[in-house]
């Protein structure tokens, strides 16, 4: 867990806004990353496969907004792994009428949406997240697609950790054991975990995300060499305090992600905020992501499987 910038310990009244943890802190609306929740309802609920087929717009009404993807196009048949490699927003508020705004909501609390982990550690915020009956159409439709929620780093950390655990959340601790002066170690209880989704749909799940990382995904810079990846982008609006709106606020930038995909063993949360650079999160966040993990699979000396990824198809000919 870490963050920048810091500040000096020695001077700390200096840059008094940064004596705390944003990590656990600060809140951020999470973007494309929060799609891999709205996909997982839709597949446990029996509304989606992965390889089902699904003609996507360009654009889709919600209320009197229109919500586009990240370009306006013509009807595409995506799959519904090609629609969360393709990072659709449309094809995704599309599943997500499919499945309900009570029971979105019902699946975004269970993975830990609106409420703090319970981390050992001091001002951890719960986020910003209504319940679903005060939604009107187009807050349906952006919760559906990481905006008007927000988030800690941790929190969506904790989301992608259900899906790597085959779909059961385990309560992060930063507390592993115990040492007494006299030498005697205690490990720390390990939390039991609550399931969030099936193993079989946090599978489907890990076989998607991989997908974002692969050939004609939005992320292939969050790729590493040797290692079956899976993880999701986000870019998001950063709201300006001075007017209230998204107007001149910026963006942030996410990558959320874990591996090895077929035997997981780190999963890594990657949120910059107002980044300097202009290019989305599978630009920004992926390559930071990727040096990260790459360093935590070398220093454990986790290896690879050596099984290939698998093939996708994620879209099909009209």
């Amino acid at each position: 867990m870490g963050s920048c910038p810091g500040y000096d310990p020695g001077r700390p009244g200096e840059t008094p806004d940064r004596l705390g943890n944003p990590v656990v802190s600060d809140v951020f609306e999470p973007g494309s990353v929060m799609k891999a929740v709205t996909l997982a309802a839709a597949i446990e609920e029996g509304e989606a496969t992965p390889e089902e087929f699904l003609t996507v717009d360009g654009h889709i009404q919600a209320g009197n907004r229109r919500v586009t993807d990240a370009h306006d196009h013509a009807p595409i048949d995506w799959s519904v792994t090609g629609i969360l490699a393709k990072s659709s927003n449309v094809g995704t508020i599309m599943l997500a009428r499919e499945v309900g705004d009570e029971v979105l909501e019902r699946y975004l609390r269970a993975f830990g949406i609106g409420s703090r982990t319970g981390i050992e550690l001091p001002g951890e915020s719960r986020g910003i997240f209504q319940g679903s009956d005060e939604w009107s159409e187009i807050q349906a439709a952006n919760i559906a697609i990481g905006q008007g929620v927000s988030v800690t780093a941790l929190q969506m950390a904790s989301v992608y950790q259900a899906i790597a655990n085959d779909g059961v959340r385990i309560e992060p601790r930063i507390v592993r054991s115990v040492t007494s002066p006299d030498g005697h170690v205690e490990q720390a209880e390990r939390p039991q975990g609550t399931r969030v989704i099936s193993e079989d749909t946090a599978d489907a799940m890990a076989y998607m995300l991989e997908a974002v990382v692969g050939p004609g995904g939005t992320a292939p810079l969050g790729q590493i060499e040797g290692f079956r990846v899976a993880g999701k982008t986000g870019t998001a609006q950063r709201a300006n305090p001075e007017c209230g709106c998204y107007e001149g606020g910026g963006y942030f930038t996410t990558f959320v992600g874990f591996a090895p995909a077929d035997d997981p063993q780190y999963v890594v949360a990657v949120d910059l905020e107002r980044p300097t650079s202009s290019a989305e999160g599978g630009q920004v966040a992926a390559p930071v992501f990727r040096d990260i993990l790459r360093y935590a699979l070398t220093a454990d000396g986790v290896v690879p499987s050596g099984t290939p990824r698998p093939d996708f198809q994620l879209t099909r000919d009209r």
